[in-house]
């Protein structure tokens, strides 16, 4: 797939229907006509495309043995589920390469023959970007009658996701560009300022809140839209947020099947202006018939967007309901309202259009909320979350991101600095640098600390060395080796990221096994969110410095 494919159209279907499937077949029938689809009738297994450049075949025939399990579990035929796939890969075709269909089609394949024992392991081999588009599809395929089960099936797939982060060979899985982040929230925050449209308000008011609770507290999906109904609290005038977190994942505890048994309350500080939105939405849906598990949000303002009732089956809003409203989101609003491009597989450190954004992932927010809160500094309740890992190794590939996140962060502050949109301040004016021109050090390099060529010695008090000795030089950010100039490597500041990155693992392993003290946890924490903000207060001083010269020239 292309590195720069662009989703031209989002696929905004709530899920597939008769009227899905008529349009999808006229979708077909032209693309035929247009000799893109060269051979093979809607009904047949195998059909043969080409972009003028490649053929490619699409195969959907599946071992009837092989999906049994599959089929027994989601109550569906073979040749039901067959023509679902059709009508989603039509859908997705003039939107996606003929490749890329290839691969969804093969990837929804192998997840029908995955045991329901190692559903879990076998679906989490697959590629990161296959992982998305199964996901995608499951969560469109009619609910009736099944629509626990889909759930269920979608939480296995976001675990399956989470447990990619780590693959066989220690590589790591990316997520979208940092830089889409920045973008989808000035999106969102723009448009719910922006919208005078109550019913609009309502439909996308489960986006809004996923993007604010799940994007500062780590939480899965299917954790998020389990958040009870009286969620809200308010205490010497101070609002605090409920959340229900899963007890069982991770600890070798037995799944007692019941909210209060699998689940924990947990409670968190939130802005008054965010309670004030969460009463608002609270008010405005009260008239709607609450949830079977009570939960926060109600599925009325959902189907109302299609001028239909919610499903006499519908006990709550669901993952698939969610999934809905961020698709019709990206599609609507991001889209058509804001006029972005939307993009997959983009994988830059800096997006090359200031409209292009890439699809942002449902599982997402959960690892760009660790991320911010490592390299905030987090507290003792993130350092639990992390804790809380069913592998601790995979909180390792969240501190390689913090150099990555730190840099598309000063990039895009100081782009807004420079156009007068805000001021750029780390902490207070004492935090610059003060780089001035180097002096020799006793280690071989060179020192280029303002502060220690005037005789002031304060920053070589703030390192120490392996044994513990004090002035240790090549752990200070002023030090660069005989070779290097001060700008010219940011190495010691991403290797001191990654070190202390390394070194929390394992005391978080050490603590889960009983062999280490929560404290030191903390410690390491303090630590990283320094080198973390050495990292960026480097970055804005070589900014600023290249800039200056370019100016001078």
């Amino acid at each position: 797939m292309s590195e720069s494919e662009h989703f031209s159209t989002i696929i905004a279907l709530s899920e597939i229907d008769d009227l899905s499937e008529a349009d999808a077949r006229k979708k077909f029938f032209a693309y035929r006509t247009e000799k893109i689809v060269e051979s093979g009738l809607f009904d047949d297994d195998k059909w043969i495309l080409s972009d003028e450049r490649n053929r490619c075949g699409f195969d959907f025939s599946i071992d009837e043995n092989a999906f049994k399990n599959f089929g027994l579990r989601l109550n569906m035929s073979l040749t039901e589920f067959k023509r679902l796939l059709k009508i989603f890969i039509v859908n997705n075709l003039g939107v996606l390469a003929l490749v890329t269909l290839q691969h969804i089609i093969l990837s929804i394949k192998r997840a029908t023959y995955a045991t329901d024992v190692d559903f879990v392991s076998d679906l989490s081999k697959a590629d990161v970007l296959w992982l998305h588009y199964v996901i995608d599809f499951f969560s469109v395929l009619p609910s009736e009658g099944r629509e626990e089960k889909i759930d269920e099936l979608l939480a296995q797939c976001e675990d399956a996701v989470d447990q990619s982060y780590l693959s066989g060979s220690g590589a790591q899985r990316s997520l979208a560009t940092f830089e889409s982040y920045f973008r989808f929230h000035d999106i969102l925050k723009k448009f719910w300022e922006e919208t005078k449209d109550e019913e609009e308000k309502l439909f996308y008011f489960p986006v809004w809140l996923w993007w604010n609770i799940t994007g500062v507290v780590p939480t899965r999906p299917h954790e998020f839209i389990l958040t009870p109904r009286n969620c809200l609290e308010e205490v010497d005038g101070k609002y605090y947020f409920t959340m229900r977190k899963n007890k069982v994942k991770g600890s070798k505890k037995t799944k007692g099947y019941k909210l209060k048994e699998d689940y924990q309350i947990v409670k968190y500080q939130i802005p008054e202006s965010l309670a004030n939105e969460i009463k608002w939405y609270i008010h405005e849906t009260e008239s709607c018939r609450h949830t079977d598990i009570n939960t926060l949000l109600v599925t009325q303002p959902h189907y109302h967007m299609w001028e239909r009732s919610a499903p006499y089956t519908s006990r709550y809003f669901t993952y698939t309901n969610l999934v809905t409203c961020l698709r019709y989101f990206y599609k609507e609003i991001v889209q058509k309202r804001y006029g972005f491009h939307v993009l997959i597989a983009y994988n830059q450190t800096v997006l090359s259009d200031i409209k292009d954004i890439e699809y942002i992932h449902l599982g997402d927010t959960r690892h760009i909320a660790l991320i911010n809160l490592i390299a905030e500094g987090a507290s003792p309740i993130a350092a639990m979350m992390l804790a809380g890992h069913d592998n601790p190794e995979m909180s390792a590939h969240y501190y390689s991101n913090i150099s990555t996140l730190i840099e598309c962060r000063v990039h895009r502050q100081y782009k807004k600095m420079l156009n007068g949109e805000q001021v750029y301040a780390l902490s207070s004016s004492s935090s610059k640098l003060c780089v001035g021109e180097s002096i020799p050090c006793e280690y071989g390099g060179y020192c280029y600390s303002a502060r220690t060529r005037n005789g002031d010695y304060s920053e070589c008090y703030k390192v120490t060395g392996p044994a513990g000795e004090m002035g240790y030089c090549p752990n200070c950010d002023y030090y660069r080796g005989s070779d290097k100039g001060f700008y010219d490597s940011k190495e010691p500041y991403t290797k001191r990221i990654e070190i202390e990155g390394k070194l929390l693992s394992k005391i978080v392993k050490q603590v889960r096994h009983g062999r280490g003290d929560v404290e030191d946890i903390i410690s390491i924490l303090n630590r990283l969110n320094g080198a973390a903000y050495s990292y960026e207060r480097y970055l804005l001083e070589k900014t600023e410095a290249q800039d200056g010269k370019k100016e001078d020239s």
